[in-house]
């Protein structure tokens, strides 16, 4: 049973309410995050690009490409739901798998070490 907020079906609701923070998110990672992550992570000379959302979608997500060099995704995650723990896990983990063969990409560090940054 779907219940009724804003005169529309309650899914509806929650669709337009992560749509607004989807574009609020970009326009913040635009205006900010990206000026800082070429400098933090080795990216100098990469074109970052958005990737269009999919329904759902909990990130904002960029390819990075430089010709002769390694693509790489840069993920910016903008949801208040989970902890800083379950981050960490989450990347400990791909890592994991990357270093035993599994077909992921690799978690990468920055300048100094960081596989992950709280705020820029």
């Amino acid at each position: 049973m779907w219940t009724l907020q804003c005169g529309k079906p309650s899914k509806q609701c929650l669709l337009e309410e992560i749509i607004i923070n989807f574009n609020k998110a970009v326009d913040i990672s635009n205006t900010h995050v990206l000026t800082l992550v070429p400098e933090l992570f080795h990216l100098e000379g990469y074109n970052i690009q958005l990737i269009p959302p999919h329904e759902g979608g909990r990130n904002v997500v960029y390819t990075c490409e430089q010709e002769g060099r390694e693509s790489l995704i840069l993920r910016v995650s903008f949801l208040p739901d989970r902890k800083r723990e379950d981050y960490i896990a989450e990347l400990e983990y791909v890592r994991y798998l990357f270093e035993h063969g599994a077909r992921v990409s690799d978690v990468v560090s920055s300048k100094k070490g960081h596989v992950r940054r709280d705020h820029l």
